[in-house]
């Protein structure tokens, strides 16, 4: 089962419906004013498309995390997350760059062996727009506590990328096991790292290990390299 066209379909019947009917009925109250009512749809309107964007993260998260979603900024408590593994320890040639190959696992409590397990072969380019950039804009502040131990690698891939980018991602492993990432940035993350499609069988089976509450918890906030031909900014 393709995990982002599921969460397509489930919420594309989601959003607003409730907004316009309400907007429906306050066209008929005469105690109720013309900018009033037009107000009322567009928070309506927010609402809906919030708890659209909700729902798609939980559906898209479901086959991986199964059930712990809460909405996009929350995990449910009383069940625990899946190991996150991130390793980068190799690099190679292709195409005239260099390309890094960051092998990824998401391992459930209680298993023997990671229920799900992929790599993918990037570009420092793409490694830092795509991770780097977006989670440091994503978590603020935030950022420099968690990654200042492991900074992400130099521009131009100098000796020692390889390694700085498998240290940075040992902290994003960390962060995604402990809930330390929102909902809908840990799905950003795999969508980034092309986790692949997971069948229903795959999904019911993470279901099952974990049993989550009702109650939210909301998150808190030595290989040497070849140069690489990126030119990008540099990271922190």
């Amino acid at each position: 089962m393709a995990t982002s066209p599921a969460a397509q379909s489930d919420t594309s019947s989601r959003p607003g419906c409730k907004g316009l009917e309400d907007d429906a009925s306050g066209d008929e109250e005469d105690s109720q004013s013309t900018v009033d009512t037009l107000g009322g749809g567009r928070s309506s309107e927010a609402a809906g498309d919030e708890d659209s964007q909700a729902a798609a993260v939980a559906a898209y998260l479901e086959p991986y995390y199964g059930c712990l979603v809460e909405d996009s900024g929350s995990w449910c408590e009383g069940g625990s997350l899946p190991v996150a593994r991130l390793r980068v320890r190799i690099h190679t040639e292709m195409g005239g760059h260099t390309v890094y190959l960051v092998e990824c696992a998401l391992t459930h409590l209680g298993g023997e062996e990671s229920a799900i397990s992929w790599s993918t072969t990037q570009r420092l380019r793409y490694l830092r727009r795509h991770f780097h950039d977006h989670i440091k804009r994503e978590l603020g502040e935030e950022y420099h506590k968690i990654f200042s131990a492991t900074p992400f690698a130099h521009r131009m891939g100098p000796p020692g990328t390889t390694g700085r980018l498998h240290a940075w991602f040992q902290t994003l492993a960390a962060c995604m096991t402990a809930g330390l990432l929102r909902p809908s940035l840990v799905a950003d993350v795999l969508r980034s790292l092309q986790a692949p499609a997971v069948n229903k069988r795959a999904a019911a089976t993470a279901a099952a290990v974990m049993t989550p509450s009702n109650s939210a918890r909301t998150p808190e906030s030595k290989a040497a390299s070849a140069p690489d031909s990126d030119c990008d900014p540099d990271g922190i």
